[in-house]
């Protein structure tokens, strides 16, 4: 009996102190193992010791002794919420769900629960199911503003322009909030096409009201010069962020926004070292680079202009390998799903970008065709002729470049389906054939060309 009661006062002091220390948690665990046999642990002294093991993130225990609570008692809401925390942590999303949706359908009003399964669709990005969750607390608290921006975060995500109205509402109840004040401005800004000059021009009211509030903010003084920028006011723009930079701000932003606005005013020579600390920052930026060599081709170094243009036609140029890589990869894509005439399109394609892989990519064209000669006598006159192209490009490929091991085979095969072609001419008395590439263009071959292919 003495040591139930010693026990009793370790669980009512552990349930007092949330923030205890993980020493506490430790001698809280051995406690009630060298107090209770194990079979024995179940309903709060489940849950406390379930709490325990939470708090040294040990999940797995803590699922264990959450799941005991639970079996005690179904109906607890707690339980349910506990139990289904630490599925998530496990990993068991399914689970998760399924027992924050029995806590939710024993009380829909119950806040907790309605809460995690909105961040939980949330996190598994199904926008509408967590708006639709957000919306159902927000019913219950309709000035809640962490609720108000939830719906709006689930609306943004869903592109509606109607997370607007959401925003605004919570920032006109947190006008000081400058982190939910950016967070309107931008969706505002992001949906100006619907209406481009409203959406402006309310995006600036927004960011002058929390000026008032936060009048030093660097980061709403920087909203209000893009502002100004996509308004075409560039001076303000450029005198804004020009005094930023002055101040210490050396935000990438800010030297984009000034070299745009000083460039739109045609202030070349004054832009140049804005632009190149915007070019400095990141080399492969197209715009910095080419906005930075029309600025030195107006004023007073022409040959870098003409280098810095030569940089932007060769990152506006892929290269041939980057080229012939997504043309490869895009074949073996439409082949992996028995996408063929998609596959030779881009096998052909490959073969044309890249002279020495031009071998190999006809090996892929030629393997696509699974040809033998039944198969090609019941072949459609068309698919015939892309056969016929595919095997005589492969074989004029081959005389130009000696014989590779692993292409013996490739070689004797595409012969072999040639040879067929002769026969059915020697039959038809013809002396020349169509043939389509994979692009569709069309072509002649002659009986001759076949005859030395197929030597």
């Amino acid at each position: 009996m003495k040591k139930l009661i010693v026990l009793f006062i370790c669980l009512s002091a552990y349930n007092l102190q949330v923030d205890a220390q993980s020493t506490n948690y430790k001698e809280l665990i051995q406690t009630v193992h060298d107090q209770i046999p194990e079979r024995e642990i179940a309903g709060d002294t489940a849950r406390t010791l379930a709490q325990a093991y939470e708090g040294l993130l040990k999940y797995r225990e803590a699922y264990t002794y959450y799941s005991r609570w639970l079996s005690a008692d179904s109906t607890s809401i707690d339980a349910l919420n506990a139990t289904a925390r630490m599925a998530l942590q496990l990993g068991r999303i399914e689970e998760g769900e399924d027992l924050y949706m029995k806590a939710y359908a024993i009380d829909s009003t119950h806040f907790n629960s309605g809460l995690q399964l909105a961040r939980l669709h949330f996190q598994l990005r199904n926008w509408d199911k967590a708006c639709d969750y957000y919306y159902a607390l927000l019913l219950q608290d309709t000035s809640n503003v962490n609720l108000l921006k939830s719906v709006g975060d689930c609306l943004s995500e869903m592109g509606s322009p109607v997370a607007v109205e959401f925003y605004e509402e919570a920032v006109a109840l947190n006008k000081e909030n400058v982190s939910l004040t950016i967070t309107l401005i931008n969706t505002l800004l992001e949906n100006r096409r619907h209406a481009p000059e409203v959406f402006m021009r309310r995006s600036m009211v927004v960011c002058d009201t929390a000026l008032i509030y936060n009048p030093e903010n660097r980061s709403l003084l920087r909203s209000k010069g893009v502002i100004f920028y996509l308004m075409k006011e560039y001076h303000a723009c450029d005198s804004i962020m020009s005094g930023l930079i002055a101040a210490g701000d050396s935000t990438i932003l800010n030297f984009r926004y000034v070299s745009l606005a000083k460039y739109e005013q045609n202030h070349f020579f004054d832009a140049i070292p804005y632009l190149n600390h915007y070019y400095q920052h990141d080399t492969t930026n197209i715009e910095a680079a080419m906005m930075l060599g029309v600025s030195l081709g107006r004023t007073y170094d022409r040959r870098r202009a003409l280098s810095l243009f030569d940089h932007v036609e060769k990152l506006i140029q892929p290269t041939e390998e980057m080229l012939f890589q997504l043309a490869l990869q895009r074949g073996m894509v439409y082949q992996s799903t028995a996408n063929h005439p998609e596959s030779a399109k881009h096998y052909w394609q490959a073969a044309q970008i890249s002279k020495k892989n031009q071998r190999a990519m006809l090996g892929r064209l030629i393997n696509l065709y699974a040809m033998n000669k039944s198969r090609l006598e019941q072949a459609t006159p068309e698919r015939q002729s892309q056969v016929l192209f595919a095997f005589v490009v492969y074989l004029r490929s081959v005389e130009e470049t000696p014989a590779e091991k692993e292409s013996e085979n490739n070689v004797a095969h595409a012969k072999y389906i040639l040879s067929l072609y002769l026969e059915d001419m020697f039959f038809k008395d013809v002396n020349r054939l169509s043939m389509e590439s994979p692009d569709g263009k069309r072509e002649w071959v002659t009986r001759q060309e076949l005859e030395r292919l197929t030597k």
